[in-house]
């Protein structure tokens, strides 16, 4: 997924246990019905609840995330 500076992306919830991998910038992310949010920097990882959707929002440069989904 790619969210550009100061853009907020939906993205639906995929079937499956969802990592999320910010491989650029800087990624603010909220999940619906979960009031923990997580703030992730270029290399770092963040596992997320399982059947819920997400708000990506790009706090610093353009972000870059690979969205990994398993079984």
């Amino acid at each position: 997924a790619h969210v550009p500076q100061g853009v907020t992306r939906h993205i639906a919830p995929p079937p499956g246990r969802v990592t999320v991998h910010c491989r650029e910038g800087e990624a603010w992310i909220t999940q619906d019905g979960d009031p923990k949010d997580v703030v992730l920097q270029a290399s770092e990882c963040a596992k997320l609840r399982h059947g819920d959707g997400m708000r990506v929002h790009a706090l610093r440069g353009n972000c870059v995330l690979e969205i990994q989904v398993d079984a």
